[in-house]
This record gives structure tokens, sequence and C-alpha cells, in this order.
């Protein structure tokens, strides 16, 4: 089970990098990610604090998995109940453009249990998300 989304950003993966590895600004432009407590580096632990449709945030222990200039990622989980393997990808996509891919990769009980609930609720949140990056990389 898994979501994804991608978009387009006008500016070199060097520039999306930037904005994208400040982890700790993206409270101020993600809407998603309401707070992170993490150093920027593979294989450290970090708190985050998620909003996603109506409810309290809800806050994660995970691991970075990954944080070089192509992929920042993290593992979490609930053991038996829940799994999740987050991504961020930048890929160059011509001239001055970043491929920017977004998604989650899901296993346990839970995501069994309610995946087109997750799917619907996920997918455009991860959406804004792109969204909100491409508005602050591209300062429109």
């Amino acid at each position: 089970m898994e979501v994804q989304v991608e978009n387009t950003i006008d500016a070199d993966v060097g520039a999306v990098w930037d904005v994208l590895s400040d982890i700790r600004s993206w409270p101020q432009w993600n809407p998603v990610v309401t707070r992170i407590k993490a150093k920027a580096k593979a294989g450290a632990r970090a708190i985050v604090s998620l909003k996603v449709g109506p409810g309290p945030a809800l806050t994660i222990p995970v691991k970075l998995h990954r944080f070089d200039s192509g992929e920042i990622s993290w593992k979490g989980a609930v053991p038996g109940v829940f799994s999740g393997y987050h991504y961020f990808r930048l890929e160059k996509a011509g001239d001055q453009q970043t491929r920017f891919t977004h998604g989650e990769r899901f296993g346990g009980l839970l995501p069994k249990l309610t995946w087109n609930r997750m799917e619907a609720m996920l997918t455009p949140a991860y959406g804004e998300v792109n969204k909100a990056l491409k508005q602050r990389v591209e300062g429109s």
C-alpha cells in the first residue's frame, strides 16, 4: 500500500534541496508537518507531528533513513499495528527543473483495515505539501 504524488518545481535540485533540507523550517510552510525535532542526518532519531484531516496532530517517533541531496526519508512503526516509510525525492527534470516525489509505503494491520480512508485523506494532503514546497522554492 502506497501513496505517492509528484510535481515539477521550476528550480534546480540544489535550490529545492536548500529548502527541503532545512527541516526546522518545515512547520512554517508544510501544511502536514506541524512540528519536527530531528538532527538532519541519516540514522538520527526524530519526533514528527503530522496533521492530516480532522482531529489532533499525530506525533510519532521515526528514524531518518536517508538524508542526502536526492532523498529525505524516515521509518516509523507501532509493531504489528502500523509501519510507514515516508520519503521526499528530488530528481533533475530538465534545465532548471526538479521532479519532486513525495510518498509513503505502509504495512501492518491498521492500513489493511482502513486503506481506502487513509488513501483518500493522504493523497490530497501530500499533494498540498508538494504545492507548498513549490511555492516556497519558486517564491510564488
